[in-house]
């Protein structure tokens, strides 16, 4: 379970770190400038229907149409071409795949996430205590006029009040959204969701979080307003980092992400995972890194394992794989190591909110796994596309890494006018709309001095 969360509120961008068990877990990374999210509803139209594929191509107004499965359409039928569509993005584009879409939409809240098209009432499997199943099922067993609602596992425990509330509000957004579709010409947003600090709040912010830390005093005083009026548990968890160091720096977060940007991470006790990923699926390899020789072989080989299997679900997370992972173990004794080697991952693999299927080893002592696609990889948010050999930062990263660093030094530096030094490529990205944000927000001139003879990832930070 989430027990800290730390939020940095850059300039065009908001990076969010979820800590379990004293280790980053997940990352999550947005900035302004990224096309569709998960959880955004627009109204589209149908551009063809693919038969073949039992799906509609709609466009919605990203680059590439997004895919409409059947299963995901209102009546379980698809729509006709040109015919209008309200759709919520499911999984974002992702390098050249559009995004998946579903006209069956579901409206989160903290306790509680309404389906408009749904039926019943499910309770989330970790809320394990049969009394409390029982009051929640109580609460909301009425049912609504339409639709269903999923209770989550925040609402444990939760004042009956607070759940009809929360409940009610998302009954009223969802006839807001149906109103504005009515009125809307497509293709256009309809409801951008929240913003990234309430969604992290919303989705992560549990029982278990001890504490939420903010490097900002206006995002503070706006997460602080949110919890006071959807989750009043919250606002004494909420707090500010006022230490030496930026917050990131002070958990080593960025460390955390060039390590989930190399292929190669070590494990704790010794061995290796190598992680590759392709247009196809991931591939893992977990090597010993040592000598397995002798007696102790097959013994070493599974305390190996057992530690990767730790390592992969969180690299996995961290990383924000999905789809296909097939994972190639060193060699064990026999099925009694091997079958407490995929129970081990099984367990790794409980506390992530992503749906995970792990399967038992194949004839060829492959693992294989699938993983829900729920947002995009941290490789193509911070590198070149996958076509690039070798993959390097892309402009996007080197931006917002050189408006952070400018930030930090303004605010924590002598006085003075703060100059950013780099390369033509990353001088031009920072556009007057950006350096006016990070010069109003330092309290200072900001200027940009592009220099042909830096490298691109080259970015040094001067005050004048």
């Amino acid at each position: 379970m989430i027990e800290e969360i730390l939020i940095e509120q850059g300039i065009g961008e908001t990076r969010t770190a979820l800590i379990e068990n004293g280790r980053v877990v997940e990352l999550l990374i947005e900035r302004e400038e990224a096309g569709p999210r998960a959880g955004q509803l627009y109204l589209g139209r149908v551009v063809r229907v693919e038969p073949s594929l039992q799906a509609a191509f709609v466009d919605f107004g990203a680059e590439a149409h997004g895919l409409l499965p059947e299963a995901e359409t209102a009546g379980r039928a698809l729509p006709a071409e040109g015919q209008a569509v309200l759709v919520q993005v499911m999984r974002p584009p992702i390098a050249d795949k559009g995004a998946r879409l579903t006209a069956r939409p579901s409206l989160p809240g903290r306790l509680t996430i309404y389906r408009p098209f749904g039926e019943g009432v499910a309770i989330s499997s970790r809320i394990d205590d049969v009394a409390e199943r029982d009051r929640l099922s109580g609460i909301v067993g009425g049912g609504d006029a339409d639709g269903g609602t999923i209770v989550r596992t925040a609402a444990s425990n939760a004042d009956a009040s607070a759940i009809t509330q929360e409940r009610t509000a998302l009954l009223r957004r969802w006839s807001d959204i149906r109103a504005r579709a009515d009125r809307s010409k497509p293709p256009c947003l309809i409801d951008d969701d929240a913003d990234p600090v309430e969604r992290a709040l919303r989705d992560h912010a549990g029982p278990a979080v001890r504490r939420v830390l903010l490097d900002d005093v206006e995002t503070l005083a706006a997460a602080r307003g949110y919890a006071a009026r959807y989750a009043p548990d919250l606002v004494d968890r909420l707090a500010r980092h006022d230490g030496p160091e930026a917050l990131f720096d002070a958990y080593e977060i960025d460390r955390e992400i060039e390590t989930a940007l190399q292929s190669r991470v070590g494990l704790r006790g010794g061995g290796v995972l190598t992680i590759e990923q392709t247009a196809a699926l991931t591939a893992i390899d977990v090597d010993s890194a040592g000598d397995v020789g002798g007696r102790d072989r097959t013994e070493t080989a599974f305390r190996t394992n057992l530690a990767a299997a730790d390592e992969i679900a969180r690299q996995v997370r961290l990383r924000g794989i999905g789809g296909n992972i097939v994972v190639d173990f060193i060699r064990m004794g026999g099925r009694r190591q091997a079958g407490r080697v995929t129970d081990a991952l099984t367990a790794a693999f409980s506390s992530d909110p992503a749906r995970v299927r792990v399967g038992r080893f194949s004839e060829l002592g492959l693992v294989e796994i699938s993983r829900q696609r729920t947002r995009t990889p941290l490789a193509d948010l911070m590198l070149e596309p996958a076509a690039e050999a070798p993959r390097r930062l892309g402009i996007p990263a080197l931006r917002a890494q050189a408006l952070r660093r400018a930030l930090r030094e303004a605010l924590v530096g002598p006085p003075g006018r703060i100059v950013i030094r780099c390369a033509p490529p990353v001088a031009d990205a920072l556009d007057d709309a950006s350096i006016g944000r990070l010069s109003g927000r330092a309290g200072r001139v900001i200027e940009v001095c592009p220099d042909s003879a830096y490298e691109r990832e080259r970015i040094e930070i001067a005050i004048a």
